[in-house]
């Protein structure tokens, strides 16, 4: 006779295969036959929803579980978080964090990593800042992907002093800036009319030889344009060429 561990085997395949609808019905036939619904049956299916970009149906598993008293571990919290990164739920990926704390699992890097990248969605750098904050506070490790997130966020709304001063940071820490890194600073000098200062990033790129890809070129250029320095545009375009970097 078929048993928890068995139909949760058929789920972890329907997760594998990204088979959201499929992994619904197992639950269901679960529940018609009275088979315990445990940990690990919710968390493959909310992985199932999560990787098919289905984060309202992950979020309605999830707190179906609760209700239930079915325990969420980090592997079920990270799922429902990646989920609502994705879609730019950021408040919602907060309270999961909360619930987190609040319940005793233990929040990892990837956890803040991934709530941070739902605030960059929704553009609230400030609430990313505070998050890395929080990290520093809880002894939870940053790594360069999560400052980069971080930068990321500050450079859409063009915060460029943050996002220097959270490079030099890196910088700080032995942390490695790589080409991501300075490209999110260079969009955020763009953003804020600081053609000079992308153009001292893109020197000391060439200086500490960090190769430069088409966004770290497009975005420099585009603030040359944006600050009526059409002579310095041109030239960045011949140099892109020279370096055989592709146009955009």
């Amino acid at each position: 006779r078929a048993d928890t561990c068995t139909y949760n085997a058929v789920i972890s395949a329907c997760e594998k295969g990204r088979n959201w609808q499929m992994a619904l019905q197992v639950m269901q036939i679960m529940r018609d036959k009275g088979i315990a619904l445990n940990t690990i049956t919710y968390s493959s299916a909310i992985s199932a929803c999560e990787k098919c970009g289905q984060w309202q149906v992950a979020l309605r598993l999830f707190n179906e579980m609760r209700e239930e008293g079915v325990t969420a571990n980090a592997i079920t919290y990270t799922a429902v978080i990646s989920g609502c990164k994705k879609a730019g739920q950021w408040q919602t990926a907060l309270q999961l964090l909360d619930y987190m704390q609040d319940e005793g699992v233990t929040v990892d890097t990837m956890v803040y990593t991934e709530v941070i990248g739902a605030c960059k969605k929704a553009k609230q750098w400030q609430q990313a800042v505070q998050l890395l904050r929080d990290m520093q506070e809880n002894s939870v490790p940053a790594t360069p992907i999560t400052y980069n997130e971080v930068i990321s966020a500050c450079a859409v709304c063009g915060i460029f002093k943050v996002t220097l001063q959270l490079m030099e940071e890196m910088r700080s820490k032995g942390l490695g800036v790589q080409t991501v890194t300075y490209s999110s600073v260079i969009t955020s000098c763009e953003k804020a009319g600081q053609w000079q200062r992308a153009l001292q990033l893109l020197e000391e790129m060439q200086r500490t030889g960090i190769p430069m890809d088409t966004i770290t070129y497009s975005t420099a250029i585009s603030a040359c344009e944006k600050g009526g320095q059409w002579h310095v545009a041109l030239q960045l375009i011949k140099n892109m060429r020279g370096n055989r970097v592709p146009a955009d």
